[in-house]
């Protein structure tokens, strides 16, 4: 019986992985189409997941990636600021309007005395051995009360954030706020399939009453040997490929 689950999970996994390179998803609210003429990045988020099943084969993956996470924790720390800055180029460009993100945003009126009062601590902290945090770019607020670090399952709950929303775009004194993240999750091989690095960036576009007015995500991934560590490079050198079908899907929407 455990044999046939087993092999029923290995095919299911093989016709996710062959069946769409890109699912690409973006939810828009119910309220009316507007143009946007000018946004803020406010927060840049970069993660990894580990997986939990299949039990063995995911163990011994796990192991082979804790074994060089002070390598990836580093590649993080030092591409996370070229991924805000291609992301905050990709809305200026699809949208067609100002972005203001990194020092430009961190040297507005408003954002120093939001940023002490709306900067808890921890709420960052995974809870993971050798990864506990999800990176950020640098001098980004992260005003969001985030529970292990789980930003997915906390955007899915508008109690959770419109207050904050609220509260930054008023602040700031703009309409429009942007968050991303982008999540590495490592998937064991088996008998029919390598290793795969799957790079899963999320998009969250809210309006100044705390609405969340697009929601969006795509995956790509990469096959590696999981004892790589160029496999984590090249998962992020294809962030750009995966956060830009998300972009033009809300430029069709909001841009001008």
């Amino acid at each position: 019986m455990k044999k046939t689950l087993w092999s029923l999970g290995v095919v299911v996994s093989a016709l996710f992985v062959l069946s769409s390179c890109s699912p690409l998803k973006v939810s828009f609210s119910s309220s009316e189409r507007q143009k946007i003429e000018e946004c803020a990045l406010i927060s840049t988020y970069l993660s990894i997941q580990l997986p939990v099943l299949p039990l063995i084969d995911a163990a011994v993956m796990n192991e082979k990636t804790r074994s060089m996470s002070n390598e990836i924790n580093l590649l993080f720390e030092e591409s996370i600021d070229g991924m805000r800055e291609k992301v905050a180029s990709l809305i200026k460009g699809r949208l067609n309007c100002s972005v203001i993100y990194g020092e430009a945003l961190h040297q507005r009126p408003g954002f120093a005395a939001f940023k002490e009062k709306n900067n808890p601590a921890g709420v960052l902290v995974t809870g993971v051995d050798d990864f506990p945090e999800v990176i950020s770019a640098t001098d980004d607020v992260n005003p969001f009360m985030f529970e292990n670090g789980n930003i997915a399952k906390y955007f899915k709950e508008p109690s959770n954030y419109r207050s904050t929303v609220i509260d930054i775009c008023k602040e700031l004194d703009i309409n429009y706020i942007i968050v991303t993240h982008t999540q590495l999750s490592p998937s064991p091989g088996s008998i029919l399939l390598p290793a795969t690095l799957f790079n899963l960036t999320s998009v969250y576009l809210f309006d100044r009453n705390g609405t969340l007015l697009a929601s969006g995500k795509n995956t790509l991934f990469i096959r590696y040997r999981a004892t790589e560590f160029e496999g984590f490079e090249q998962a992020l050198d294809i962030h750009e490929a995966t956060v830009a079908p998300i972009i033009d899907k809300i430029a069709d929407r909001y841009g001008n």
